[in-house]
């Protein structure tokens, strides 16, 4: 059984194997304070700090990037 990080985790590697297959040097997202760990784990490095406001309220996330291993890889 796997937990929701592993989840994440694994969902999160299927989609930078399809984003290498597609040529992508560098990816990037917008995550808040509950992914960001997350996010970390897969090798993205928060950039900065943004405040986005939703009607009367102010959420911080966080900019991350990544850049992709072009490397090929075998299984």
């Amino acid at each position: 059984m796997y937990t929701p990080n592993a989840l994440q985790v694994r969902d999160y590697t299927e989609a930078e194997r399809r984003a290498r297959e597609a040529g992508a040097r560098e990816l990037t997202a917008n995550v808040n304070i509950t992914a960001r760990p997350v996010f970390e784990r897969c090798g993205f490095v928060a950039t900065h700090t943004q405040q986005v406001a939703r009607g009367d309220v102010t959420l911080a996330n966080f900019r991350t990037g990544k850049v992709v291993d072009t490397r090929s890889r075998t299984a």
